[in-house]
């Protein structure tokens, strides 16, 4: 029989914009992401907000060479390079965010 595998695999995603910038993803939305994305995306915090799903961790640091956590406020810093980057880099994702734009709000 097919087993069903829940695990995902990560990937490093080179940053466009920012030198030596690396992202790590999952390659693959689960039903559970999609769900947790669907809040996010129709939630307060605003549409960069399914990323902190996708985007796992990161190099990145301030100016003050502290690491910087993915939150949405610091995606809000990403040049759209960087985002579309990411978004490419996870299987299917453009179609969903595309087909999600219609589908009916979790609210």
């Amino acid at each position: 029989m097919p087993v069903l595998k829940t695990t995902r695999e990560l990937k490093d995603v080179a940053l466009q914009t920012v030198e030596g910038g690396v992202a790590k993803v999952i390659t693959a939305v689960l039903g559970e992401d999609i769900e947790k994305i669907l809040k996010l995306r129709d939630g307060e915090a605003g549409p960069l907000a399914p990323l902190t799903i996708i985007v796992r961790e990161w190099n990145l640091t301030g100016e003050d060479g502290a690491a910087l956590p993915v939150t949405v406020d610091n995606l809000r810093l990403l040049k759209l390079a960087d985002v579309t980057a990411i978004f490419a880099a996870v299987d299917g994702l453009n179609d969903f965010f595309g087909q999600a734009q219609s589908a009916p709000t979790t609210k």
